[in-house]
């Protein structure tokens, strides 16, 4: 089994890493996203953006 650590995933060649800023502010648009989709009645759409905040907010935490 290919086993990944997802601190090399996130690293550029010269391993600097991402930005942890860009990821929480996109996890925050996810998030803006899925309140604004909630509050249309469009629950599946809602969910799955929740699902994206999430995700990055493992990013975040990752990239520190």
């Amino acid at each position: 089994m290919l086993k990944i650590k997802l601190k090399k995933v996130i690293q550029d060649k010269k391993g600097n890493g991402m930005s942890s800023w860009l990821i929480w502010g996109v996890g925050l648009l996810y998030l803006a996203v899925a309140i604004e989709q909630i509050q249309k009645g469009n629950m599946g759409l809602g969910i799955s953006f929740i699902g994206y905040f999430i995700g990055n907010i493992g990013l975040g935490l990752a990239a520190k």
